[in-house]
């Protein structure tokens, strides 16, 4: 196996720490990743990503929960998406739902009298559950979760 040889540590941990990303370092000197990743290894370099976000962006992020994905937050605060999706799951926010409808007649299933009622109740019985997220959240419903 031919090994790669990069010009100096120091050109390697300086364009390393300009280009941030294994993957265009190699495409860089003309190598893989994989041959990068085992370069920073052999001379102990260590590639520390810092995310900092103010405490008013925290807030922005926050406050966005229902309203913008994590991947869109993640480009405009130029940080990964699983920073986005930590802070909100640190701040008690879980379980982001696109699809929600609310049911204006909760009294639908009190007479079954239809095929399609009974379809429907049956198969929220076996794929859905009822839970209460007032505990966690005041603002909250009493929802109904289906998951295929």
């Amino acid at each position: 196996m031919k090994k790669f040889i990069f010009p100096s540590d120091e050109i390697f941990i300086q364009k390393y720490e300009e280009l941030k990303s294994a993957e265009k370092v190699g495409k860089f000197f003309g190598c893989s990743k994989s041959v990068v990743l085992r370069h920073a290894k052999e001379i102990n370099y260590i590639n520390k990503k810092e995310y900092k976000l103010s405490e008013e962006d925290k807030k922005e992020i926050l406050d966005a929960y229902y309203t913008t994905s994590s991947s869109e937050l993640a480009k405009k605060y130029n940080v990964t998406r699983g920073m986005i999706t930590k802070l909100w799951y640190d701040n008690n926010l879980r379980d982001k739902d696109k699809n929600i409808y609310k049911i204006n007649n909760k009294d639908y299933f009190h007479i079954i009298d239809s095929p399609e009622k009974a379809y429907f109740l049956g198969f929220i019985a076996a794929d859905g559950c009822l839970y209460n997220k007032k505990e966690k959240h005041p603002n909250a419903q009493n929802i109904l979760k289906i998951t295929l």
